[in-house]
């Protein structure tokens, strides 16, 4: 049925619009259906958006504010942004970041002698009993040394509480809080060397642009781009020092 329809609109007469009369060539063309068509659809459009804004004006908050309202300027008919951007020199951007340099390595170095302190306390952690110090005793006579000795030794041999042999360690933790102090210990010791790593990594990141500001004109060549764990890597021309 549909190849019928096909043939039958093949043998249907083409009808063609007529043109502009003999009489009224002057005026131009003759507007179509298809001219009045687009020329009617645009009209209909700046109806509805004048229409639209027109509401918009009529029901707008007088206390609204946007702060485009501040930052935009009227250009050819236009609003266009402010350019707000700071504009800094040389002199100011390396000021900057020889600042931020400094900052950096502080913290780091800051960083690197916690850890120094935490890896030397670790050892102490577990130990049964606190480093015990000599003591030494002035006597006059050796007689006076025979009584000295004697009591410190029996002071030595005191006998030690049950209760305390089942509790804990003589002169020390006990097991699980030595364990949880060890385990906290070495949680505190990985996070201060990951953060000294990334430390590290900016300071070189930032010391790499000191010397590529500082070396503006001269020839460079960079062997390797920047990585999030490492620097770029830059290989300058060598200068004949005068």
């Amino acid at each position: 049925m549909s190849s019928w329809n096909k043939v039958s609109k093949a043998a249907q007469r083409h009808h063609r619009e007529r043109s502009q009369p003999e009489a009224r060539r002057f005026l131009g063309m003759l507007e179509k259906k298809k001219d009045y068509k687009k020329r009617a659809d645009d009209f209909h459009k700046r109806e509805r958006r004048l229409k639209f804004l027109k509401k918009k004006a009529q029901e707008k908050n007088p206390d609204e504010f946007y702060f485009n309202m501040v930052n935009t300027r009227l250009k050819d008919g236009v609003h266009k942004l402010v350019d707000s951007t700071v504009h800094y020199t040389d002199d100011e951007l390396k000021l900057m970041n020889n600042q931020d340099w400094k900052y950096v390595t502080m913290k780091r170095v800051a960083e690197t002698k916690k850890i120094d302190r935490l890896k030397s306390s670790l050892h102490l952690i577990s130990a049964p009993e606190k480093p015990k110090g000599q003591r030494t005793i002035f006597v006059d006579d050796e007689a006076e040394a025979v009584k000295v000795t004697a009591r410190l030794r029996k002071k030595a041999k005191q006998p030690v509480e049950t209760a305390q042999l089942a509790t804990k360690e003589v002169g020390g933790a006990g097991p699980s809080t030595i364990g949880n102090e060890m385990a906290g210990s070495y949680r505190e010791l990985s996070k201060r060397i990951e953060r000294e790593k990334t430390l590290h990594v900016i300071e070189q990141k930032l010391q790499l642009k000191r010397a590529l500001m500082r070396s503006k004109g001269h020839s460079k060549k960079r062997v390797r781009a920047e990585t999030q764990d490492k620097a770029a890597v830059y290989l300058w021309k060598p200068l004949r020092q005068k």
